[in-house]
């Protein structure tokens, strides 16, 4: 993953935009992150703090980077921060100019179609089925992504199952440390990775 990340962007000192889930005020997450950014011959991150009002310079400023992260974290609570600040619009117009978006975990759900995976997690399958329109999120890609594929139950894999045939959701779930990427509608999956539809869940193939 870190491979291919590197050579997605287009300079040799990308500037790259971070945008945490939720407050971080000791900026823990922000430096763990920069660390890891720096081992990639990145300088420094943006810090787009959506905990409170953005400016329309370090938005404007966001729209240049070679990419911007989207942190892990809650994804209802991250799709709410995203709406309240306006930072969903600034994304769709940056995905649709062509520029990179990375999300990890949380920060990869809201490039799908909805957050109701999470609503199962949190109030049931029959909220989730229901509520999904609702819980939208930015819809830049035509599926659901479910991060920690490992780390769930086995009943919480039958309710996601359960859900594709009720919503007939497309879900593409990763386990820790796999992930996809999608560059000109083709995707490309890295480590294990899973496709649930209509009930079924099957293993996709690796491409390393």
């Amino acid at each position: 993953m870190n491979q291919k990340l590197h050579a997605s962007f287009k300079s040799d000192h990308p500037q790259i935009a971070y945008i945490p889930s939720s407050g971080d005020p000791g900026r823990e997450y922000y430096h763990n992150q920069l660390n890891y950014y720096k081992q990639l011959g990145v300088g420094d991150l943006l810090l787009l703090d959506i905990t409170e009002d953005l400016d329309e310079e370090i938005m404007g400023r966001a729209m240049q980077c070679d990419a911007i992260h989207l942190s892990g974290g809650n994804p209802i609570t991250f799709r709410d921060n995203l709406r309240r600040t306006g930072t969903d619009s600034l994304l769709v117009e940056y995905y649709r100019r062509g520029g990179t978006l990375i999300g990890v975990s949380g920060g990869a759900v809201q490039l799908g179609r909805s957050t109701a995976l999470f609503d199962i997690f949190q109030q049931g399958l029959s909220s989730a089925s229901q509520n999904w329109n609702e819980l939208g999120t930015l819809n830049l890609v035509p599926f659901e992504f479910l991060p920690h594929y490992n780390r769930w139950s086995g009943s919480f894999r039958k309710s996601v199952e359960e859900y594709t045939e009720k919503t007939d959701a497309l879900v593409y779930a990763a386990d820790d440390g796999s992930g996809i990427i999608i560059q000109d509608e083709a995707l490309n999956f890295i480590g294990s990775i899973k496709r649930i539809h209509k009930g079924v869940t099957e293993q996709m193939v690796n491409q390393k």
